[in-house]
Parts: structure tokens; sequence; C-alpha cells
């Protein structure tokens, strides 16, 4: 695992395990090394970074969970929410996929790496 911080290729959103002690040089702030889940929002620009670069160096710094946001017409509320593991042999498997399409209420629920539950009204607050 990396000792330092995200620098090349910065995920959308990124949930780090709480440091409660400062670490030599970078006291508490939080490398790559503790970093529990990244979110990528993909976007027409960026599908090859999103979906195969940045998915290849997450498993490679031993990140443990990856999701991946795809948009309605690329640029819309949140169409489906797919939620990786990283598994012993260093590949990401699917644990499950949200799709707004279904007519589920709930977009994100679950309860590792956090106990959290989020509905797609949710997640549509303050778009335009």
């Amino acid at each position: 695992m990396s000792e330092v911080p995200f620098h090349y290729k910065r995920p959308d959103a990124i949930v780090y395990r709480c440091i409660e002690q400062p670490r030599g040089r970078w006291k508490t702030k939080p490398t790559a090394a503790d970093t529990l889940l990244v979110v990528e929002v993909v976007s027409p620009n960026t599908v090859t970074a999103d979906l195969v670069e940045k998915r290849a160096e997450y498993a490679r710094l031993g990140i443990p969970y990856y999701w991946i946001v795809r948009m309605v017409q690329d640029d819309g509320p949140a169409a489906s929410i797919e939620m990786l593991r990283l598994t012993t042999d260093g590949s990401y498997v699917r644990e499950n996929m949200s799709l707004r399409a279904r007519g589920d209420v709930v977009a994100i629920d679950v309860a590792d790496p956090l106990d959290v539950t989020v509905s797609w009204n949710q997640l549509d607050m303050g778009l335009d």
C-alpha cells in the first residue's frame, strides 16, 4: 500500500478510516493506505480512466471498496451504482448493483465499509 496521499488520479469521493494519532511526516493526513472506499462518477471524457486505469490503480493500492456511479445522459441524476469489493486475489468483484430504472426507492443500503442508507431522491438533492 502507498504511504503517500493520492496525487495523480484522484477519485470523485473518498472515505478514509479515522486517524487518531499523528504518524511521522504525514501526521494525521490520510494516505492511500487509509482509504476504505473510492467512488468514481463516470463521465464521457473519463470512461477509460474511471473504469480501467483507476480500477487497476485502486486494486494495486489495496483499496477495499470501489463504487462506480453512472449518470442519466452523462450529466443528469445517478442512474446506477455498482458496488465492488476487492478480493484476496487483488481483483474487484461486484457485491451489489443499484439501478434507478428498477423503481427502487433506495440507491445505497450497506453496512460495510460504513453503515449508510441513501435514497435516489437524496442523491438528486441539489441537482438543477
